[in-house]
């Protein structure tokens, strides 16, 4: 089955706190995109995970585009609105839009 994800603006959202069961510091960067799976209509919509560079380096998002997605990489959740991409997600190849 064949799953890309489009990525129509190159805007990240961070997310940090405090954990509320820990007090631990987090930090969550996601980047919107859509997932279009072959067979069905509509594309989903998705929150990429990226992840934080080592030292005092800003992360980047990936350039607007459709990247291939190894599909080992997704997982639907029942907490959120999107299907999620769980662990470290792979994009096999990119094609500029």
């Amino acid at each position: 089955m064949n799953q890309t994800i489009e990525f129509d603006k190159s805007e990240l959202n961070i997310n940090e706190g405090n954990s509320s069961r820990t007090g631990n510091k987090y930090k969550i960067i996601t980047q919107k995109g859509w997932l279009h799976t072959e067979g069905e209509k509509y594309p989903v919509a998705v929150a990429y995970p990226i992840e934080q560079p080592e030292g005092n380096v800003e992360p980047k998002a990936y350039p607007v585009g459709t990247y291939q997605v190894d599909t080992n990489s997704l997982f639907i959740s029942g907490s959120f609105d999107a299907l999620d991409i769980i662990r470290h997600p792979k994009l096999v190849s990119y094609k500029r839009s």
